[in-house]
């Protein structure tokens, strides 16, 4: 029974920590995704201040595009080339409003926050097209399945043993160590190994069945992490709040222009 149970939550354990690493993966790349256009735009506001370029409004029109492109990218079955456009919708304004303005070692600092965006865009979308281990997946299910029917007898066996059936035989031990096998009148009036009975067999069958069962379902809502339909998934209210624009209000990745 131990080495049953133990081989089939292990693989279900090792399975959610994968899956978690790769949620945590995706937070980190979005943070840093969102963090790059807050840098960006503070920076094209003081290079228009500076150097008389006009690039801060069009960099807040173009964040907040590209935010509301890299939600929808990230769901099953879309494709990113919306997300790819606009970086290069950016990266053609930038080169043409700034390079002839901008020194050489400051714009090129923004040619390196507009490749870190790409680089973390990538990274999002690599842990939303490929998932954690299927084979060991795909084996915790197969265990889950198959172990119920597997331990039947050793259920069998143990409502059995604790129902007063001839499963194991009672010794009494001596005082000088010995063991003898007790009789039916000792049998009788000793306490029984068993003090809950057959429940006992009954209660361990479905709390095995119920652990199993709610770490596969674990996994699966970690699987995921983009469809906003767990409790676990990220919240894209979170990241919309800072890269969006309201319609009524030009308000790009948190600063109100």
């Amino acid at each position: 029974m131990s080495i049953v149970a133990v081989g089939t939550v292990f693989p279900l354990v090792f399975a959610i920590q994968a899956a978690y690493a790769s949620r945590n993966q995706a937070l980190k790349c979005l943070g840093q995704m969102k963090g790059r256009l807050i840098f960006l735009h503070f920076q094209m506001r003081a290079y228009d201040i500076k150097y008389g370029t006009v690039l801060a409004d069009r960099i807040c029109e173009l964040s907040s595009d590209f935010g509301v492109a890299v939600i929808k990218s990230l769901h099953r079955n879309e494709t990113a080339h919306e997300c790819y456009d606009l970086i290069a919708v950016m990266i053609a304004d930038v080169t043409a409003g700034g390079i002839d303005k901008i020194p050489v070692s400051l714009f090129s600092g923004i040619t390196t926050v507009l490749q870190s965006i790409i680089l973390d865009l990538e990274g999002v979308r690599e842990v939303r097209d490929n998932e954690t281990p299927k084979g060991l997946r795909k084996f915790a299910i197969f265990l889950i399945c198959v172990t119920p029917v597997f331990l039947a007898p050793f259920w069998a066996n143990f409502c059995g043993g604790a129902s007063g059936g001839q499963v194991q035989t009672l010794y009494v031990v001596g005082n000088d160590g010995t063991l003898t096998p007790m009789t039916q009148d000792q049998s009788e009036e000793a306490p029984s190994p068993f003090p809950f009975g057959c429940v006992a067999g009954y209660f361990i069958g479905l709390l095995y069945v119920v652990i199993t069962f709610s770490l596969l379902r674990v996994q699966e809502a970690l699987e995921d992490p983009f469809d906003g339909m767990g409790e676990d998934d990220i919240q894209w209210q979170n990241f919309s709040r800072y890269t969006i624009r309201p319609p009524e209000i030009c308000v790009c990745v948190c600063v109100c222009v």
